[in-house]
């Protein structure tokens, strides 16, 4: 009977080691914030509308972003095609002009060893007509022409007071809704 008392008195013993030994170990591990304890279910609840505003949010200004980046490329494309257009036409007419130089040159007998005086003068712009390299045309005043015609052309069609008004409503669009956005998610964190 004693024998069996020890074993008792051991037994309680150990469970209540263990029990503390347990205890000390939840106390100092950290909570985790996956239980569902109505806490944290009422918690994740009232949050979802910050969650939603601040997806709401990211998702307009990528979209706003994503507009003006589609924009700038595509006015880029449109501008280094109308640059090659124009250097395109400007080396046909400088091809054409060649052409012409040459035949004045070869019809007006340029190319016989004697070349009459009245005519010399003619022969040697005919000679450097000739002689134009027709694949060299742009530079960077005819770039500023290009940009500063296909400028003109866009907003010629427009108003100031159209163009102004266009900006001043995306702007403050913008503006307006990302402060809206802000605000509700401030007020959804304090509450």
């Amino acid at each position: 009977m004693l024998k069996l008392g020890k074993i008792k008195r051991e037994d309680e013993d150990l469970k209540c080691n263990s029990t503390l030994i347990s205890s000390n170990l939840t106390n100092s591990l950290p909570k985790s914030t996956h239980s569902f304890s109505p806490n944290n279910v009422l918690y994740f609840i009232s949050i979802i509308p910050v969650i939603v505003i601040t997806y709401l949010q990211l998702a307009y200004n990528l979209f706003l972003i994503y507009t003006i980046s589609t924009s700038i490329f595509n006015f880029s494309k449109i501008l280094r095609y109308d640059i090659q257009k124009y250097v395109d036409n400007k080396q046909h007419n400088l091809f054409l002009q060649v052409f012409e130089c040459t035949k004045e040159y070869i019809d007006n007998g340029c190319t016989n060893e004697v070349i009459p005086p009245i005519i010399q003068n003619y022969c040697t712009k005919w000679k450097q007509c000739m002689d134009t390299d027709v694949t060299y045309i742009l530079t960077s005043k005819e770039t500023a022409q290009v940009f500063a015609d296909i400028l003109n052309n866009f907003f010629e069609n427009l108003s100031t007071r159209t163009v102004f008004s266009v900006i001043v409503i995306l702007t403050s669009l913008t503006l307006i809704l990302n402060i809206i956005l802000y605000w509700s998610r401030l007020k959804y964190k304090l509450t």
